[in-house]
């Protein structure tokens, strides 16, 4: 059976509009089968919601006039960098779900998969 590695917490911020925000309340992210602490991140607050949904918008804008051919590049490179961090993915994916890692592997090769159209 493998054995999963519990990493030390760490507060971990969001990414808006290419900006990682690191302010505001912190919540704790708990493994459901023994309640230890995995993390901790920032919640976001409405102007955080807001800002992203501007600059996603915008890139929309941007993205739209992009030729079919680089749009599916940029979600093949996508998929690659999942891939790449497939087992990154899966242990936390594993740890915070309380799901098996097998099963937590799968759902990070579908996703994966999604990008590669």
């Amino acid at each position: 059976m493998a054995q999963m590695t519990v990493t030390p917490v760490s507060t971990q911020g969001f990414l808006v509009n290419g900006k990682w925000i690191e302010e505001g309340d912190v919540v704790e992210i708990h493994a459901p089968f023994d309640g230890s602490v995995l993390a901790q991140v920032y919640q976001g607050r409405r102007e955080h919601a807001e800002a992203a949904i501007a600059a996603a918008v915008r890139a929309f804008g941007t993205t739209r006039r992009l030729p079919a051919f680089e749009r599916q590049r940029v979600l093949r490179r996508v998929a690659q960098a999942i891939t790449e961090r497939k087992q990154e993915f899966a242990q936390t994916l594993a740890q915070e779900a309380g799901k098996p890692i097998k099963a937590a592997r799968i759902e990070v090769e579908r996703a994966a998969f999604t990008f590669n159209i």
